[in-house]
């Protein structure tokens, strides 16, 4: 009699895939880009661990001295009197934000046989890997609120009060030189200059959109051994400057369309914006939101609570377990809006 399998089994080659299968071990994430709105040296944005769980806004205030001196002659006259004037900013409101993970003891039982049969497969640690997945979908969220903020306003793209300049000429079109480009720039750095009252432009800091660095990146004469866009406005040798200029995609209209409006429309896909701002030169001596040296600090202020992780516990008395994670924020608010500028340039050529 010949064998044969019965009915029910299917023949499969003598080695399995697995069998001649190398498994490289861990794990590959795409990539997902730069949380650079975490990153103090980047994100134009000072934020501060002060703020208390739970609290719906934050009132800041603002003061100025009144009066003048008159020139005395010895004669009684009518005395000139000094004051302080107050000023209250609206109420800046935060929220909190929440998540959190949940498995079960049979995934753990899964884990743990996966792991002590040693397979060349790599094994994933469940609640560790749930864990930072929470931390992950923190860190996006309060990268987005620093750049776009909440509800509408807030964040350094989307700051109530700052001016935004319309910029007509298409800065990337070839017949758009160099050094009109360069022009542009530095008559924008001087009425801000102007405006703010500065006397040292290192001060000065641009964020731009990257497709406009590699405009910058040219020389400004036809020369090709001449300075370059960027070497010229960050020289100070060379005359109008700012202290830093430092690149990001989100500065390009195609993203800020689907983030911020420009008035009641969602921002236009045929303009990239450049942040113009001011950088401050102190920073705050107390964790007070009304500490007296807050002002001093960055234009551009963000209070937050600091994420916590519960405890782990079981709902439904020990098959599944769960633990939340949350923080809170506000939103991104100027106290000094002039000390930060939007110019909204044309983009078609780009």
């Amino acid at each position: 009699m010949v064998f044969s399998f019965q009915s029910n089994i299917k023949p499969i080659p003598r080695y399995l895939e697995e069998q001649a299968t190398l498994f490289l071990p861990g794990f590959y994430q795409p990539d997902i880009g730069n949380f650079w709105g975490l990153d103090k040296s980047m994100n134009m944005t000072s934020s501060i661990a002060d703020l208390p769980l739970g609290l719906e806004e934050i009132k800041a205030f603002s003061k100025d001295y009144i009066g003048e001196v008159a020139r005395f002659n010895g004669n009684a006259q009518d005395i000139p009197t000094v004051d302080v004037e107050f000023g209250e900013l609206g109420g800046i409101k935060t929220a909190i934000y929440i998540n959190a993970a949940t498995w079960t003891k049979f995934e753990l039982e899964k884990q743990k046989l996966a792991q002590a049969n040693q397979t060349y497969m790599p094994s994933l640690d469940i609640v560790s890997e749930k864990m930072a997945a929470m931390g992950e979908f923190h860190n996006r969220n309060e990268h987005a609120v620093v750049l776009y903020g909440f509800d509408g306003d807030g964040g350094i793209y989307n700051l109530s009060g700052v001016s935004a300049l319309d910029i007509a000429d298409d800065v990337y079109n070839d017949t758009f030189t160099p050094k009109q480009l360069y022009n542009l720039i530095v008559n924008q750095i001087y009425e801000f200059k102007s405006d703010n009252f500065l006397k040292n432009m290192s001060r000065i800091e641009l964020l731009i959109p990257t497709p406009l660095m590699r405009k910058m990146a040219e020389p400004i004469n036809d020369n090709y051994d001449s300075v370059t866009v960027y070497q010229k406005l960050t020289d100070a040798s060379q005359g109008f400057y700012v202290g830093t200029i430092n690149d990001a995609f989100e500065n390009e209209g195609e993203h800020l369309n689907t983030k911020i409006n420009k008035g009641t429309d969602p921002y236009p896909v045929n303009r990239d914006r450049i942040i113009m701002k001011v950088k401050g030169t102190a920073q705050p001596t107390t964790n007070s939101i009304l500490g007296n040296n807050n002002a001093k600090n960055e234009p551009i202020v963000r209070h937050y609570f600091p994420r916590i992780v519960e405890q782990t516990f079981t709902p439904d008395g020990g098959l599944t377990y769960k633990k939340f994670s949350y923080s809170a924020t506000s939103k991104s608010y100027a106290m000094r809006p002039q000390r930060i500028k939007y110019l909204d340039i044309n983009n078609a050529s780009k």
